[in-house]
């Protein structure tokens, strides 16, 4: 089919429905023996009391079976089984028999190609023959014409099923065309044979459209192409769904271009208005990490509706592309309401080599894989209004929060409007993404009270997730006392084993891939899990940073009188309904919270008030939140920067404590001292702030000054 010619372009497409992928059911694996005989299975990875696999889908390839429990909740009956059998009809001169019918209960959704039962042709006549649970169901069937060229979508839906039944869908109710039109910032309709328009050059272009059901966010259809007049057709349908329409274009370096052409109506064929592009431009600073590899640019698009995150999608130029630490995204998608908004995200990928080793079934490695693969800092999510950009803090892109649902079976991953209390505009903005020492946002449960699953992220200062500092983290951890792993990927694995050691669980995690002010930064988190209590999940926090008298979000001030500490945090426990696969979501307690500060590099700890701020509580993701002044910092430290400790203890002794190094600097608390010693007959030429700014003889705090031999001395002006 022609849409298969995107995958052979140098851009990474990585396609997720945020509402599908849950992780709160159980999933077991079987893992085939890699060797000369790919047909025997060697032993199951693992086992988990009361796991009836014969209530699962079964997926299979060459390497393992995968048993994942189906989702049957509400409003299928599966004591009532009911033999379907699905009759297509299509113009047999334009189109291809498909080969699956998808079928979706109505309200909720199983395991399994994001929600979906797959019923595949089993007959040569091409018949299509499925059992299912008594119930409402949608359907949805896909043509292609013969010529690849065109796509035809038939959906019925609501099809009550409670009895043996023969279901028609005829493709040739597929009538309605979904066209767009995409026009460039100079005003030009896009052209594939066309590379300049203005002064903007784009040397690719593809769409991606998506059917999203509006009552729990599924994604019915996810298709992408070149948009070079391909067309898709579908049948008349209700206000229950609405398709998410992008199309995408790109450079071959730093610069993306995104028209949202979603109709809500149907309403097409859609023609964006060229006097909506907008240039969000964002800049980020590189991490310590430097394998020699070059790096690149990405771009997350997420789309919401009535709040909630329902479709994203990620693209990432190819490691070696990014000239400069700034990705340029060029949006046309003007917020209509607050039904439906879509935020961008820009993302800086750092190069890695990446190895991977293949095993056979006693441990030995049989071949060894290296490929080039970028690792993202993920800028903070955004849209424009009325001119203004606007940052929304939802969730940490990047991490697995999947459990954190609510108990009436929706996923609760808020896209819009986020969190108003780590929400900002452009203007409150002073650094880079990544110019700080994150925080490590470390989530800690039970799976279905049965094994613990860890997950975790590094959060910048505006809540940029640095999901390349994984490739530097040093982990430790520990069971009474003994050292049983010293890696992320050993740490899974042991969790996991029904037969490891139980007892005092101690995790110590170093992330040092930090400079900071040419500082070397780091962040220590240090958690204590006792399996002896019920609760076995550690406290975490989930947002830190600091602002400055005017608002500005910053970790630099002239003065302790200055700055404001803020961060949120919880103890963050999961609750279960057991009758609906072990659906878990999460609550969230107020843990003990004691926070301390040190100059840069010391063990001199002084304690730092801090008081609760009830009404910034929020869920899910953040928790509790905190506010304290840094008035009351005092001392001297190398350049002002002092590092900060907080320590959360929970009810069952659960505790976690982290070192943010440095944190904030204080110009005024600076060391004094003369970095260069010149001759007695020097002069002073020119004055320097601590920030390499020039200054007069009226300016305060720590100042450079230059003499006229060529040396400098640094002095603290009062």
């Amino acid at each position: 089919m022609k849409n298969q010619k995107l995958l052979r372009c140098m851009m990474m497409v990585t396609l997720m429905v945020i509402a599908g992928i849950f992780a709160s059911g159980q999933v077991i694996i079987q893992d085939k023996q890699i060797g000369p005989d790919f047909n025997k299975f060697d032993k199951a990875l693992f086992s988990l009391p009361n796991f009836d696999m014969t209530k699962c889908d079964v997926y299979e390839d060459q390497h393992s079976k995968t048993y994942v429990p189906k989702m049957d909740k509400r409003n299928i009956n599966w004591d009532h089984i009911v033999n379907v059998t699905f009759q297509l009809e299509y113009d047999e001169k334009l189109c291809k028999l498909p080969n699956a019918v998808l079928v979706y209960p109505i309200d909720f959704f199983c395991w399994g190609n994001g929600g979906s039962f797959t019923t595949y042709m089993n007959g040569q006549d091409g018949t299509f023959k499925g059992e299912y649970g008594a119930g409402l169901w949608d359907i949805l069937v896909e043509f292609h014409s013969i010529d690849g060229y065109d796509e035809y979508y038939v959906l019925k839906e609501s099809v009550d099923i409670h009895s043996d039944t023969t279901i028609v869908i005829d493709q040739r109710t597929s009538t309605n065309p979904m066209k767009i039109i995409s026009r460039m910032p100079n005003g030009d309709v896009y052209d594939p044979s066309k590379q300049t328009y203005g002064d903007h050059t784009i040397r690719h272009g593809m769409y991606e459209m998506s059917l999203i059901r509006k009552s729990d966010g599924i994604n019915f259809l996810s298709v992408y192409g070149h948009e070079d007049g391909e067309c898709l057709f579908i049948n008349d349908v209700s206000d229950r769904f609405y398709p998410v329409y992008n199309s995408f274009f790109w450079n071959d370096n730093d610069s993306y271009y995104l028209i949202d052409h979603t109709s809500l109506d149907f309403c097409f064929p859609h023609e964006n208005d060229p006097a909506d592009w907008e240039c969000l431009e964002e800049s980020f600073q590189p991490s310590a990490i430097d394998d020699g590899e070059p790096n690149s640019a990405g771009i997350c698009a997420t789309s919401c509706f009535n709040g909630l995150a329902v479709h994203s999608l990620n693209f990432g130029f190819e490691p070696g592309t990014l000239t400069n630490e700034a990705v340029k995204i060029y949006v046309n998608a003007p917020k209509r309401d607050d039904e439906y908004v879509l935020l961008t995200q820009a993302r800086y990928g750092h190069g890695a080599e990446v190895i991977t080793n293949y095993e056979d079934g006693n441990g030995n490695i049989v071949f060894s894989d290296t490929t080039i693969r970028a690792f993202y800092i993920n800028g903070v999510p955004t849209i424009v209004e009325n001119g203004v950009k606007h940052y929304i803090n939802n969730y940490p892109t990047g991490l697995s929060l999947f459990a954190f649902n609510n108990e009436d079976g929706l996923v609760a991953r808020h896209g819009y409007p986020g969190n108003p209390a780590f929400s900002f505009t452009e203007n409150q903005k002073t650094s880079d993404f990544g110019s700080g020492t994150p925080i490590c946002l470390f989530l800690s449960y039970e799976v279905a009270q049965r094994y613990p699953n860890w997950c975790f992220a590094y959060v910048g200062r505006y809540g940029e997730v640095r999901e390349v500092d994984q490739l530097k983290v040093d982990m430790n951890m520990a069971v009474n006392g003994t050292e049983v792993c010293n890696s992320i990927s050993q740490m899974n694995q042991f969790l996991m084993d029904p037969n490891r050691p139980t007892g005092e669980i101690d995790v110590t995690m170093t992330n040092d891939n930090i400079v900071v002010d040419e500082l070397q930064g780091k962040n220590f988190a240090q958690m204590h899990i006792d399996e002896a209590n019920d609760d076995k999940c550690v406290p975490s926090l989930s947002m830190l940073w600091f602002k400055n008298g005017e608002g500005k979000i910053t970790d630099r001030f002239a003065n302790s009188e200055d700055g404001l500490l803020e961060f949120s945090a919880g103890d963050f426990n999961a609750t279960y309904d057991a009758s609906v696969s072990d659906y878990t979501w999460f609550e969230c307690q107020q843990p003990d919270v004691e926070i301390s500060y040190a100059p840069y590099g010391e063990d001199n700890w002084n304690e730092l008030d801090v008081e609760e701020i009830p009404e910034n509580f929020c869920m899910p993701c953040y928790g509790h939140f905190y506010r304290g002044s840094l008035a009351g910092v005092t001392g001297e430290a190398l350049k002002g920067w002092f590092d900060l400790k907080i320590r959360l203890t929970d009810a069952a002794g659960n505790w976690q404590e982290q070192v943010i190094s440095p944190a904030f600097r204080i110009d005024g608390l600076a060391y004094t001292s003369v970095a260069t010693v010149g001759s007695d007959n020097a002069r002073e030429v020119a004055r320097y702030s601590i920030d390499g700014k020039r200054v007069d003889a009226s300016h305060r705090g720590v100042t450079i000054i230059k003499m006229s031999d060529g040396s400098a001395q640094k002095v603290l002006v009062k």
